[in-house]
C-alpha cells in the first residue's frame, strides 16, 4: 500500500477512534496505549507470506469494580484500532484498517487463566434489522460480551478465578452507532466489506496476543493458561487455527496457527485448548501448512435443532483424515437434545406474539440468559482444564442422529419419524421449528462418511445430553430456523402442567434427577442449583407491585447440600437486571424436604420490597453461598407482573 493512502487511512482511524472514545475516558484516568507496526519486535500482529494484520493502539477505560450474581471483578472496555486481512468476500481478499470495541474482565484474586470468546457472524443487514427490532440488548450490540453466563460468569466464578475477554466483530456498537470501520487499502477490496472483520482468523489471533499483553501490563504477569471458546463461524476460525482446515475448502489464504508466533513450533502454544459451541458455518481462508504439533484439544458441543452438527462433523472428520492426528488424544463430542443454534443464552430479545414466529425478521428470543447452557459450559471448561494442563481426557464423546433412506435422511432419537432431514423437535404435540430443515435435499456421500468415521475414531456412542428444561417440560418450544436461530416458548396453564406431572413435587424431582444424571458424568456444574420460585403452584407469577413476601425453594442433589446455603447471602432479581441490590431479600430459610425425595431442601422467603424485578420478565436468577464458601446460582421461569 503507498504511504500517502496509508497516511489518510490512519488519520480517518484516528478520527473515529476518537469519536467512540471522545475525551471522557482521558478525563476519567483512561489510557491509549499504541504499538509499533511491524517487524518492530514489540509489535502485535501476525506476518505469513503477503499477510501483515497487526494492532495500532488500544484505548483502556478506568478499571470498573463490579460485584453481581457472586462475581467480583474489574471491567475495562475500549476500542482496538488495526490492521485486518479480508479472507473473504474471495474478490476482495485485502488488508483494511479496522476499530472494533472490546470488554475485558479480570476477577478479584485472578488465577493466571484466560478465556476468550469469538463469535459467529452474519451480514450486516441483519444486525441492522435486529437493532431497529430489539434496540439495546440486541445480539448486534453485546455479541462480543453475550456469553456473560455461559462464558463470562463460568470463567469469573470464584472456582475458577480467570479472565475473559472478547471482541465485538459486528458493525453495531453498544449505544447502536457503527463501531466497526473497514477501508480496504489496495487495489479490489470492497468499500467497507463489514463482512471481512467478521471471520478474519488472523485479526482473531492478534487479539488474542493482545489480550495477553493488556493482562501482563495490568496484573505483572501473562496467562498460564488460555482457552479459546467460540460460536458457529467463530467456531470455524478457531479450527483454522487449531487444525489447520475448514471443512468448506474455500479458498488458500494464509492465516498463521495456533503458536504465539506463526509456524514456529518452539514459541509455544496461542491457545491450549478450545471449547466450540454450535460450530458449522464460517470463513473462506485456510492456513498456509500444517504441522501436528499445533493442535490443541477441543471440546465440540452442538445442539440438535441446529444446522451446524453436519458442520462439525465434517470439520472434526478432516482432522480423521489427517495422518498425523491422533483425534482421540484430541477431540470431544456432545450433542444437546432439543437447543437450537442460537438460544436464550446469547439473546435477551423482544417479546413478540406467537403468528408472527414465521417471520425470520421478527424473532421472539425466550428472555433467558444462560439458564440452560451454563451449567454444561462450566462443566466442559473445567474437564477442558484438566485435560490440557493435567491430561486428564473428559468423558468420552457421544452424539445423536442415525442415517435412514427413503426418504434419506438423518434421524434423532426421541422425535417424530414422520419428519424428514433435520433440525427435529423433541415433542411433536408441544414443539415447533419454522423455516427449512437443511441440509436440503438427500445427504451426500461425504456427509455419510463424515459421521460414520468420526463416530468409529472417538468411539462415540449414539446419545444426547438431555437439559432439565428439556427432560422436564413445563412449555412448548418454538424454534426459528432462520437468521440467528432462536427459541420461543408457550409455557403450561396449571392445567395444562398438573395433567402432565400430577404434582408439584414429581416435577420439582424429575430436574433435581436431570441434574443429577448428568453431574455423575462430569456434564453439569453444581454450583448451578435447582430453584422454583412459588414452589407451591404454577405457574409461577410474581406481582412486583403487591409487597410481601415470595418463596424460593432450594434443591439439593447428590453433589449440593441446600441446607448448607447461608440465608442471609441470598440475592433475588429479574434476569435483565443484571444485578441487585446490595442488602440482602432473605432473612431465614427453613430446611425442609419440599419435593419428597428424601433429602432435606431449602426454603427461603424474600421480601420483594428488596427485589429487583422487571415487570413483563420471564426469568428471575438468585445467588449465594454455602457456609464452605462455594459461590452458586440458579434461575427459575416466572411471570413478573405489576408496574
Amino acid at each position: 500500500m503507498n504511504r500517502a493512502r496509508s497516511a489518510v487511512l490512519l488519520t480517518a482511524a484516528t478520527v473515529i477512534l476518537a469519536m467512540l472514545t471522545g475525551p471522557a475516558i482521558s478525563g476519567n484516568g483512561g489510557r491509549t496505549i499504541t504499538f509499533p507496526d511491524p517487524p518492530h519486535p514489540d509489535a502485535i500482529g501476525t506476518r505469513v507470506g503477503d499477510i501483515n494484520t497487526f494492532v495500532r493502539r488500544v484505548t483502556l477505560s478506568p478499571p470498573a469494580s463490579v460485584s453481581r450474581a457472586g462475581l467480583s471483578y474489574s471491567e475495562i472496555r475500549g476500542t482496538i484500532a488495526g490492521v485486518g486481512w479480508g479472507s473473504q468476500p474471495a474478490t476482495a481478499r485485502c488488508h483494511y484498517s479496522y476499530v472494533l470495541s472490546y470488554v475485558l474482565r479480570i476477577p478479584a484474586a485472578w488465577s493466571g487463566g484466560l478465556v476468550t470468546f469469538r463469535h459467529g457472524a452474519a451480514g450486516l443487514a441483519l444486525w441492522e434489522q435486529l437493532e431497529a427490532e430489539i434496540g439495546s440488548r440486541s445480539i448486534g450490540r453485546i455479541f462480543h460480551e453475550a456469553a456473560d453466563r455461559l462464558i463470562s460468569d463460568v470463567a469469573l466464578h470464584p472456582n475458577r478465578r480467570w479472565a475473559f475477554f472478547a471482541v465485538n466483530y459486528i458493525g453495531i456498537a453498544p449505544g447502536g452507532t457503527h463501531n466497526t470501520l473497514l477501508i480496504g487499502n489496495e487495489p479490489g477490496c470492497v468499500e467497507g466489506a463489514a463482512t471481512q472483520a467478521i471471520i478474519d482468523v488472523t485479526t482473531t489471533r492478534d487479539h488474542t496476543l493482545l489480550a495477553r499483553h493488556l493482562l501482563k501490563a495490568l496484573r505483572g504477569r501473562e496467562p498460564s493458561m488460555t482457552l479459546g471458546t467460540s460460536h458457529s463461524a467463530g467456531a470455524t476460525v478457531h479450527m483454522l487455527l487449531n487444525a489447520g482446515f475448514d471443512h468448506r475448502r474455500n479458498g488458500t489464504v494464509q492465516v498463521g496457527d495456533n503458536h504465539l508466533l506463526p509456524y514456529d513450533a518452539s514459541s509455544g502454544r496461542l491457545f491450549d485448548g478450545f471449547l466450540s459451541l454450535m460450530g458449522g458455518g464460517g470463513g473462506a481462508a485456510l492456513p498456509s501448512a500444517f504441522t501436528g504439533a499445533t493442535s490443541a484439544p477441543t471440546i465440540f458441543i452442538n445442539t440438535e435443532v441446529d444446522r451446524g452438527t453436519t458442520g462439525a462433523m465434517t470439520a472434526i472428520n478432516e482432522m480423521v483424515l489427517h495422518p498425523v492426528l491422533n483425534v482421540p488424544s484430541l477431540v470431544r463430542l456432545y450433542t444437546i437434545r432439543n437447543m437450537p443454534h442460537v438460544d436464550a443464552d446469547f439473546v435477551l430479545g423482544s417479546n413478540r406474539p406467537e403468528s408472527e414466529f414465521s417471520d425470520p425478521l421478527n424473532p421472539q428470543f425466550y428472555f433467558g440468559g444462560g439458564e440452560q447452557l451454563k451449567p454444561v459450559t462450566g462443566a466442559l471448561l473445567d474437564a477442558l482444564a484438566r485435560w490440557v494442563t493435567a491430561g486428564v481426557a473428559p468423558p468420552n464423546s457421544f452424539f445423536n442422529g442415525e442415517f435412514f433412506t427413503n426418504p434419506d435422511r438423518i434421524v434423532f432419537h426421541r422425535t417424530s419419524p414422520s419428519t424428514t432431514g433435520f433440525p427435529l423437535v423433541d415433542d411433536v404435540s408441544l414443539d415447533t421449528h419454522a423455516g427449512l430443515a437443511p441440509p436440503a435435499g438427500p445427504l451426500t456421500a461425504a456427509q455419510r462418511t463424515a459421521w460414520n468415521n468420526v463416530r468409529a475414531e472417538l468411539g462415540a456412542t449414539v446419545e444426547s445430553m438431555v437439559l432439565p428444561e428439556t427432560a422436564c417440560r413445563r412449555a412448548g418450544l418454538h424454534f426459528l430456523g432462520t437468521g440467528p436461530v432462536g427459541t420461543a416458548i408457550t409455557p403450561f396453564d396449571a392445567s395444562a402442567f398438573l395433567g402432565r406431572w400430577g404434582t408439584q413435587a414429581a416435577y420439582q424431582t424429575c430436574r433435581v434427577q436431570a441434574v443429577e444424571r448428568l453431574a455423575a458424568r462430569g456434564l453439569y456444574d453444581e454450583t448451578i442449583v435447582i430453584i422454583d420460585v412459588r414452589p407451591e403452584t404454577f405457574p409461577n407469577v410474581i406481582d412486583a407491585a403487591a409487597g410481601g413476601k415470595v418463596s424460593v425453594a432450594i434443591f439439593s442433589t447428590a453433589g449440593f447440600d441446600a441446607t448448607e446455603i447461608v440465608p442471609g447471602s441470598l440475592r433475588l432479581a429479574s434476569s435483565r437486571t443484571f444485578g441487585a441490590a446490595d442488602h440482602p431479600a432473605s432473612t431465614h430459610g427453613q430446611a425442609t424436604d419440599v419435593n419428597g425425595d428424601g433429602r432435606p431442601d431449602l426454603l427461603v422467603e424474600f421480601r420483594l420490597d428488596r427485589v429487583q424485578l422487571v415487570p413483563g420478565d420471564v426469568v428471575v436468577d438468585l445467588w449465594g453461598r454455602t457456609r464452605g464458601g462455594v459461590t452458586f446460582s440458579g434461575s427459575d421461569l416466572v411471570e413478573v407482573v405489576g408496574q
